[in-house]
């Protein structure tokens, strides 16, 4: 599954979760739906966050745990009693579903729940957490040995650049960043004073953190503000190719190399590396590749043609 639909299916699960005290408060449900549901966003809690849970009963014996536990019960039962509460209160001014049973807005909350944990993996989120803390223990260690290897000069600053890329990290590490965050991602990049070059370094380093991340530097290359990039025609092609081959990052390798075409008078085009595209494309369109990709790439390739 997608990052993207991923999202999706994270977004539904938590309109589910929600629309079970709505409901419940709407068909005049009380204290008794309210305790069911409170357990359900517990369970939710539980799923997506076990490592904040504990695992064992002297782990429950503590006190720091214990009551860890209980705020997280007691923050979804307030959650839960003010989502109840607008439903009542819709239902006060004849919006009410007085006939729904109450296993209906219980069903509709467990099923998000199950979507949630369907959409989510606790253990990726773990696998992300240590490679994030990995790549911020070695950028510390590499500013901890700069004054060492400058004693005279200033402290080395974090670009503008590194900043965004950090927060973009850190965002798809917490809230699961999608397409779009991306995009905006790109549209500060550009706007930066940063020479363009050094932005692309610092896409370069990320790039590897996340399919998100690679698609960055797909989209920061193509876009058409980019114009003083210089890069060798070869490399281009090399990040095409690599990208072609991820499903996720497809849509924007030929979106990068239309937009690096379109620059053709500034940035020199493809130049002698046309041919090698060209076959690439061919390679790529005999594959049957996703229907709404293959028209990118035929039109990729007739504009390509005229210039081998």
């Amino acid at each position: 599954m997608t990052l993207r639909w991923k999202n999706r299916l994270f977004y539904l699960s938590g309109a589910l979760l929600y629309a079970g005290p709505l409901l419940a408060g709407l068909a005049g449900q009380g204290v008794a739906a309210g305790l069911v549901l409170t357990a359900v966003f517990t369970l939710w809690q539980v799923l997506l966050h076990p490592e904040r849970w504990p695992k064992t009963a002297a782990d429950w014996a503590r006190p720091a745990p214990l009551a860890a536990a209980a705020l997280t019960v007691a923050v979804q039962a307030l959650v839960v009693a003010l989502v109840l509460g607008l439903g009542r209160g819709l239902a006060a001014l004849g919006l009410g579903l007085p006939g729904l049973p109450l296993a209906m807005p219980i069903i509709l909350a467990l099923v998000g729940v199950a979507l949630a944990r369907l959409a989510w993996n606790p253990q990726e989120r773990v696998e992300m957490e240590a490679f994030l803390d990995e790549a911020i223990a070695q950028i510390e260690g590499m500013a901890a040995a700069a004054p060492d290897a400058t004693p005279s000069g200033p402290a080395p600053q974090q670009s503008q650049s590194d900043w965004l890329l950090a927060g973009f990290a850190n965002d798809l590490h917490e809230a699961g960043a999608g397409s779009a965050e991306c995009d905006n991602l790109v549209r500060q990049l550009v706007k930066l004073d940063e020479p363009e070059h050094e932005v692309l370094g610092v896409l370069l380093e990320w790039r590897s953190f996340h399919v998100l991340c690679e698609a960055a530097l797909l989209r920061y290359v193509g876009h058409p503000f980019t114009v003083g990039l210089r890069l060798d025609p070869e490399q281009v092609v090399d990040w095409v190719e690599a990208a072609l081959r991820v499903p996720e990052t497809q849509t924007d390798a030929a979106a990068m190399a239309h937009g690096w075409l379109g620059k053709a008078e500034s940035c020199g085009g493809f130049g002698l590396a046309t041919p090698r595209l060209l076959a690439l494309l061919q390679t790529v369109l005999e594959t049957a590749p996703d229907a709404d990709l293959a028209p990118s790439l035929q039109n990729l390739r007739t504009a390509l043609e005229p210039a081998s």
